[in-house]
């Protein structure tokens, strides 16, 4: 086993369940999430000469798993264009995690209502309230400006207002 090797998988048993979570929580999709979580950790497997060992590494890899995250968005728009031509068999799966699995209401009424905002929507306030980054590192790992970091996260939390007040 090589150093680099060793590195990576030190730095999946650190990181890697909090990374999990914020992929199921991106997705909503076990699968999904599951792709993404495997995409990312590839991606760092790739990447890792590029990590600068003076910072944190989570910062480093949930921008790694944003962009991702959002190369994988933009595929799935791409292909959605030839829907007609592919299989339908597509189910929704219901979260089957530890996490998830408590039978507090207030919880999975929020879970659902965030659910229920587009994906960029819901990438922003995820990155701002579960994993407690600023809207200027928010707009750093997104890739927008801090601006649209803001109106986002305005809207979404309006939404999920009318949301949860609806139920």
């Amino acid at each position: 086993m090589k150093a680099g090797d060793r590195m990576i998988d030190e730095f999946i048993d650190e990181y890697g369940r909090r990374l999990y979570f914020l992929c199921l929580k991106l997705e909503r999709d076990p699968l999904r999430a599951e792709e993404l979580y495997q995409e990312t950790w590839l991606k760092v497997l790739k990447g890792i000469g590029t990590y600068n060992s003076q910072q944190s590494f989570y910062p480093w890899l949930t921008k790694i798993c944003v962009n991702t995250y959002r190369s994988m968005l933009k595929k799935r728009a791409f292909e959605s264009l030839f829907s007609e031509f592919r299989s339908s068999e597509q189910k929704d799966y219901v979260l089957e995690s530890a996490e998830y699995a408590k039978e507090d209401s207030a919880r999975e009424e929020l879970l659902e209502a965030l659910g229920s905002l587009d994906r960029r929507k819901r990438m922003i306030v995820v990155l701002h309230y579960y994993e407690g980054y600023s809207t200027r590192e928010i707009a750093e790992l997104a890739g927008v400006k801090e601006g649209t970091v803001k109106s986002r996260l305005h809207a979404a939390r309006e939404e999920l207002r009318r949301e949860l007040r609806d139920e």
